[in-house]
């Protein structure tokens, strides 16, 4: 993947992994991406959480004897998939498990029901299949390179960090991240700094590494002047 230039450096270790695309772009796949909201992704997002949803799937999937030997982490191109009740301009979008085997397994009769018993988990998944994706020879059950892989991917695009797209949408914004937003929109930088803080205090330690360095790197992109406290590692 070619990653942007705003943190193109910090994932050699991600590089080595990835799976070439057919004729350098498309990748026909099928598979299972998480369905929270941003908020609850931001609040929750850990090994732990990783872990918790691939032991779901794949209880799932043996209650509904689908085996596929390829799931591997990966990315559905956001602008040509669609999954259920997750928005295609959010961050953290279309991220999960995906599979060459699984690539027309939205024709299967076990679709809707898998679909939707994988959406009442906590957390919740969905199922999705797309001609364009991205994929690394990283297994489903490996939480420490896949949740690197979960925060590079949340943060590559700093547009998705607009706030004119963040509160495009209907949002809570007593929520921490949907103030920042408010705040960069403002460019208020005493607002940002009790919003950064309140995030602090909500967030995982990954969830807000990513809301720091998915909005740092817009506010940088804009020339904003807004000042951001160093993501902890």
């Amino acid at each position: 993947m070619v990653w942007a230039a705003h943190h193109a450096n910090q994932w050699p270790d991600l590089d080595v992994w990835e799976e070439p695309a057919d004729g350098g772009r498309r990748l026909d796949v099928g598979g299972f991406v998480f369905s929270d909201p941003p908020e609850e992704i931001f609040r929750g997002i850990s090994a732990t959480y990783l872990r918790d949803a691939w032991h779901w799937l794949g209880d799932v999937l043996v209650r509904h004897e689908i085996t596929s030997d390829d799931l591997a982490w990966g990315m559905m191109h956001p602008g040509e998939t669609v999954v259920t009740g997750v928005r295609p301009d959010d961050p953290c979008r279309f991220i999960g498990w995906t599979s060459r085997d699984l690539d027309t397994f939205d024709t299967n009769t076990s679709w809707r029901l898998v679909d939707d018993e994988l959406g009442r988990g906590s957390p919740p998944l969905r199922c999705a299949v797309t001609g364009r994706s991205l994929r690394w020879r990283i297994g489903g059950d490996d939480t420490v390179l896949g949740l690197r892989l979960f925060e590079a991917l949340a943060t590559d695009e700093y547009t998705d960090w607009n706030p004119q797209v963040v509160l495009s949408a209907a949002r809570d914004e007593s929520e921490p991240w949907v103030r920042i937003a408010v705040a960069i929109r403002e460019n208020d930088q005493a607002s940002l700094d009790r919003a950064l803080a309140a995030a602090e205090r909500t967030y995982s330690g990954t969830g807000f590494r990513i809301v720091v360095r998915g909005y740092q790197a817009y506010a940088a992109g804009w020339g904003l002047g807004l000042r951001f406290p160093c993501p902890p590692k």
